[in-house]
């Protein structure tokens, strides 16, 4: 019969995971409860908006828990934080209010949720932290500073204690004296400790002042950081859009003519009055619509600026002109022209609103394909048609004037003519 070894196995120890970060509260799990049923984890997930506000909308982060009282905190699918805004957000979570949960002191103002789901549905979680009492705080206070007593108390005390060391004593032996000197050393150590108590209570109170205190200098140095990168980037922005005029102004004048595309075109004259601000007045509509929320100050100085004008399009079958009114139908490319010129719908009507003047306009149309035609000007009401030709009402009324001068002339010769018989 062959013998049969048998290895006493041992489980292998778990390897240690030091996270990136160190919050100032020990998280120690992610605890939730449903009926009878506890759940556990090391790891959750946030939404970022409940630890920072509307300027994290739409972040996910996820908080795991690591040993020796370190994390990772990381984002879900994004990556628009950095490293210490993360880490500011876990100085949040450590200053939230915490409660008492099936024997555990948990943060319950955070949502978290779990990263695993159960039946297709996350579970609602809270995070334990470890939790040191008052009493503790002040008895691990007192391990590390030793109350000084003088001689005068040395004495008292050891006059006390020898008092136990004699045997029984019967309670009508102890003199009045005695009893002075116990009121007085229990005063005396009582008084201490007080005093300790609060110095500690005060020690306690000025870190928290000097650390909210850091945390504003960082918030103000970081404000300043981003201003100064927002006023850079409005620069860029602007040297951006110039260059972009430049070179599609260079390509236009080098690229050769656009086949007509078979669409007809009349611009409108200009439709706003423009408003010359002297600088003072601007700057003091700048300043005050800056402090206005979501609205942006640049493109709002530029509605001064800025000419609006109708771009009306039509079509001709068999010499019959008929201008287009529903746009959603053109043809892709016809739509993207009229985008890339700077047209957009409002109130049903196609619109440019820009820096461009009027002749800049008709260029640009002529040069994606669109063609002009004085029988579409007269359709859409040109100024300068009617100026030049009239319209037919006043040719009309014309011949009629000219008719009845002509009546007039014939009938005064007949009567000079009869006069003269």
């Amino acid at each position: 019969m062959d013998n049969i070894n048998t290895e006493q196995v041992q489980e292998q120890p778990k390897e240690k995971v030091i996270g990136q970060f160190k919050p100032k509260e020990k998280f120690l799990e992610f605890v939730g409860g449903r009926g009878n049923i506890q759940f556990h984890a090391d790891e959750a997930l946030i939404e970022a908006k409940y630890l920072s506000g509307l300027d994290m909308d739409g972040i996910t982060l996820k908080l795991t828990i690591c040993d020796e009282g370190t994390v990772n905190f990381d984002e879900v699918d994004t990556n628009k934080t950095t490293v210490e805004q993360r880490e500011r957000l876990l100085d949040v979570i450590s200053e939230k209010t915490i409660s008492m949960f099936n024997n555990n002191m948990v943060v319950t103002e955070l949502p978290f949720k779990s990263v695993q789901k159960i039946k297709d549905k996350e579970v609602s979680l809270y995070l334990a932290v470890e939790y040191q009492t008052p009493i503790s705080k002040l008895a691990s206070i007192f391990d590390e500073e030793t109350i000084e007593v003088s001689d005068e108390q040395n004495s008292k005390l050891n006059d006390l204690l020898s008092m136990f060391d004699e045997g029984e004593h019967d309670e009508t032996l102890v003199s009045e004296t005695d009893e002075e000197i116990k009121h007085e050393s229990d005063e005396e150590i009582k008084s201490d400790g007080q005093k300790a108590m609060e110095a500690s209570f005060a020690k306690m109170k000025e870190e928290k002042l000097n650390e909210l205190k850091n945390r504003l200098d960082q918030q103000n140095q970081e404000l300043k950081r981003y201003q100064y990168e927002k006023v850079q980037a409005e620069g860029k922005i602007e040297t951006a859009k110039t260059d972009i005029r430049v070179l599609e102004s260079r390509i236009d004048s080098l690229q050769p003519p656009t086949e007509p595309n078979g669409y007809y075109f009349f611009v409108s004259e200009q439709l706003n009055e423009k408003i010359v601000l002297d600088e003072a007045t601007a700057k003091l509509i700048y300043d005050k619509v800056s402090k206005l929320k979501n609205i942006n100050v640049d493109v709002f100085m530029k509605l001064f600026e800025a000419g609006e004008y109708q771009v009306r399009i039509g079509t001709k079958s068999i010499d019959v002109l008929a201008e287009i009114t529903d746009y959603s139908n053109l043809p892709d490319d016809i739509k993207l022209s009229l985008q890339k010129i700077g047209t957009s719908l409002n109130n049903e009507k196609l619109v440019y609103n820009g820096d461009l003047k009027w002749h800049d306009i008709v260029d640009k149309m002529i040069k994606y394909g669109f063609s002009q035609d004085p029988e579409f000007d007269k359709m859409c009401g040109s100024n300068s048609y009617f100026a030049m030709y009239g319209s037919d009402d006043t040719n009309e009324s014309a011949e009629k004037q000219n008719e009845e001068k002509l009546i007039n002339k014939l009938e005064e010769k007949n009567m000079e003519e009869k006069f003269k018989k």
